[in-house]
């Protein structure tokens, strides 16, 4: 189904991420009427400067990070197209939410410590920065900016749980400090 027309040989990783991610959210349209791409590319922008502290699989994943839990495609696909020595699948599987997983749960697993790559806890935080970015939020009615800041507000519980017990620092103690003051402001206006 995302077969690129460019011989794969051509391709980096993350051309491949991008193209993949823009074929697969193709005809998606965001809650506030803008083409759905633009997320993930501003998750992956977003963390283009904290590529030294990971490794070259941190942009792909963060710009494919919302392809199986919002598109039809499946992990399965990204496996042909991606070697099995890549953690991308790995990383991109704990990044989705799948049908009948509880929200509570799918936060732990990303946060757990035990995660040997951190790889999913950084995007996903830069996912949550993004989406409660006055960018998006503005676009939002205010029931639906309402439920999102309130998920967000019990992820974060979650999430400062982790933070407490786990020596952290660099972007993603960085990206905690920036998510924990963002929904706090919000959180107020709400």
């Amino acid at each position: 189904m995302f077969s690129p027309m460019v011989p794969s040989a051509a391709l980096t990783e993350l051309d491949r991420a991008i193209l993949l991610a823009t074929m697969a959210h193709a005809h998606q349209i965001d809650k506030g009427g803008r083409p759905y791409i633009y997320h993930p590319l501003r998750v992956m922008l977003s963390l283009l400067p904290h590529v030294p502290f990971y490794s070259t699989e941190l942009l792909p994943v963060a710009v494919l990070h919302d392809v199986i839990e919002d598109t039809s495609c499946q992990l399965q696909e990204l496996t042909n197209v991606y070697d099995s020595s890549s953690h991308i699948i790995e990383c991109l599987d704990y990044l989705t939410l799948y049908s009948g997983q509880s929200r509570e749960g799918y936060i732990h697993n990303i946060f757990r410590p035990i995660w040997q790559t951190r790889i999913p806890r950084i995007v996903k935080l830069a996912d949550m920065l993004d989406n409660t970015s006055s960018g998006r939020l503005d676009f939002l009615p205010r029931s639906k900016a309402k439920k999102l800041i309130e998920k967000y507000c019990k992820d974060f519980k979650i999430i400062q749980q982790y933070f407490k017990t786990a020596k952290v620092n660099g972007p993603e103690a960085e990206f905690v400090s920036l998510l924990g003051g963002r929904l706090v402001n919000l959180k107020a206006l709400i």
